[in-house]
């Protein structure tokens, strides 16, 4: 039976909500839409928009490190004007590299350890699957 789920929203486990925030906030220019705070008053949950592209930060459980093996792939219209415009912000980023699986690709490891990787079809192959 097939079944129509919708779109996804990844929801990534942070150590520090209000740290991962402004992050995603400053240096990635998404705006915040939404955010909950426990009894406490610590930010625990936060939703993010970027035109199209939402994500949702949780508060990670003590002692379970959420990021392992954790990444998100974006597909930007100018990986390489990206690339710079990160390193003139100073964030470190990896070399923008041509990958022999034909894209232009880069990373850059965000607060709380998730990999995030941007990419653009280099014209190299015929891959033309890109989310």
């Amino acid at each position: 039976m097939k079944h129509d789920v919708g779109k996804a929203v990844p929801m990534l486990g942070v150590p520090d909500v209000q740290a991962a925030i402004a992050f995603w906030r400053d240096q990635l220019g998404f705006e915040v839409m939404g955010t909950y705070d426990d009894e406490g008053g610590k930010a625990c949950w936060a939703y993010l928009r970027q035109a199209d592209t939402p994500i949702m930060l949780n508060l990670e459980e003590e002692g379970l490190d959420a990021a392992r093996g954790s990444t998100l792939y974006f597909y930007p219209e100018d990986v390489a004007a990206l690339h710079a415009s990160f390193k003139g912000q100073g964030l470190e980023v990896s070399d923008l590299e041509d990958t022999f699986y034909g894209m232009k690709e880069f990373e850059l490891i965000a607060p709380g350890g998730h990999a995030l990787w941007f990419g653009q079809d280099s014209g190299d192959n015929d891959n033309d699957d890109n989310a």
